[in-house]
């Protein structure tokens, strides 16, 4: 029977030098039959320095099938993203006809959301995407036509991660430098978990696999490090890596020392690998050693690993108040208008009962919009509203989760329109609504 929580690990691993091979350096091309191509030369990974998660809304999968494309890659998978406005590389890998992969941001730069994309018979990959709320800080534009296109330099990038019993091969086609790729130094893992939740997303957080419940991750031990005779193939030995613990996510970890090619190429790069299955390996835990009995079965049922709390009190000190409401999966207010006097002391209870975040930010004029609502994209820590644009900000809310109710009080100030949107993930330019000021 499926339990209704499952509880996945996630790894986290920082290898400078093991992903390090596709750079994205871009031409505009002049062309009268197509004036929005924009040529993407592949040749070598550079590092991606924002540390924005994987992805929010990935578009299409695109088997690599082109002659003109490295002969290492032929049958793994490209994958868009609409929301993050990018373009991965999958590793698959196949144990006991389970699938399972190894996802790598490509950090090539793309100017929208990235949705479709075809090889063409001359070989090169064409992309085309638009922009909506999700991916509006990752371009600029609200569409774009890409061309990608291999340019024959060698591959500082790992081809294949096979997962095996305690550990993971990871396989490239350039030998490695052996003292940098044996360096214990170069490495670090830390696994995690998610829970499984009917909410929108998991609220930024991850939960740590030993003390289930506690935010945070946990430390794990590469017991050795093994370089392959030809230095293509690095061997992690990981003891606690076991076909129970059903997910694994190999992500980044700053600031650790260079690891290089036998060239003297540094490479650096995140890897997101899900494990299914661990090759010569059966379950050894029981999932039902993590999980609380259910008083109504003789079956064991989990136990909600709790989320963040985002109560705020609702003592209001204002000669009026305005309820606004959002609901459902539509990004808008229910009021999109509100109207006030100067001096005005004003509370609006923003109530979430739709199925993600929100929040309520007044801006100081319509110019105010894009750099707050950009700027936001990055500011999760501070609950999106961001605090290097707080001189555009009149007021603002805390982050509403669904089912928070929270509370914007201000006085109102000199006439003018001053514009109220949600920061959350992009939500601005769409949900928005306007204060109106009056003498």
């Amino acid at each position: 029977m499926q339990s209704l929580y499952s509880i996945p690990t996630y790894f986290a691993l920082r290898a400078l030098g093991l992903a390090d091979s596709l750079n994205g350096t871009r031409q505009e091309t002049a062309s009268k039959s197509s004036p929005a191509l924009t040529d993407i030369l592949i040749s070598r990974l550079v590092k991606d320095p924002a540390g924005l998660p994987i992805d929010n809304s990935p578009s299409t999968p695109i088997f690599i099938d082109s002659p003109s494309w490295p002969r290492e890659l032929q049958g793994q998978i490209l994958l868009t993203s609409y929301g993050r406005g990018t373009l991965s590389l999958i590793l698959r890998e196949d144990v006991d006809g389970q699938w399972q992969g190894t996802h790598l941001k490509l950090p090539l730069d793309f100017k929208s959301g990235t949705i479709e994309g075809r090889f063409h018979n001359d070989g090169h990959l064409y992309i085309a995407g638009l922009t909506s709320w999700q991916s509006v800080g990752h371009g600029g534009d609200w569409g774009s036509f890409h061309r990608v296109r291999y340019t024959g330099k060698p591959l500082h990038l790992p081809v294949a991660v096979d997962t095996k019993k305690g550990g993971l091969e990871l396989h490239f086609t350039e030998p490695l430098d052996p003292v940098s790729a044996t360096n214990p130094d170069n490495y670090s893992l830390n696994q995690w978990t998610y829970p499984w939740s009917s909410q929108y997303g998991t609220r930024g957080k991850i939960y740590s696999i030993n003390h289930p419940g506690q935010t945070g991750s946990d430390t794990v031990a590469i017991q050795s490090i093994q370089l392959s005779n030809d230095r293509k193939t690095v061997s992690l030995s990981i003891p606690t890596l076991r076909q129970d613990l059903a997910q694994t996510t190999l992500g980044a970890l700053p600031n650790l020392p260079d690891l290089l090619s036998a060239d003297g190429e540094q490479m650096e790069q995140s890897l997101h690998k899900t494990i299914h299955r661990v090759a010569g390996d059966r379950a050894t835990l029981n999932l039902n050693d993590l999980i609380e009995p259910n008083e109504h079965s003789t079956h064991k049922a989990p136990s909600p690993i709790p989320g963040p709390k985002n109560e705020q009190s609702l003592v209001i000190n204002a000669d009026r108040v305005i309820e606004i409401r959002s609901t459902g999966i539509a990004l808008s207010y229910d009021v999109t208008e509100i109207r006030a006097k100067t001096g005005e002391r004003l509370a609006i209870r923003f109530v979430n009962a739709s199925d993600m975040a929100h929040n309520l930010i007044i801006v100081n004029n319509e110019s105010d919009i894009h750099p707050v609502g950009i700027a936001a994209i990055s500011a999760q820590a501070d609950e999106f509203v961001p605090k290097k644009e707080s001189h555009r900000i009149l007021a603002a809310s805390k982050l509403a989760y669904p089912g928070d109710t929270v509370l914007v009080e201000f006085t109102a100030p000199s006439p003018g329109t001053y514009p109220y949107i949600c920061t959350f993930s992009g939500h601005f330019t769409v949900m928005q609504g306007r204060l109106i000021v009056e003498p």
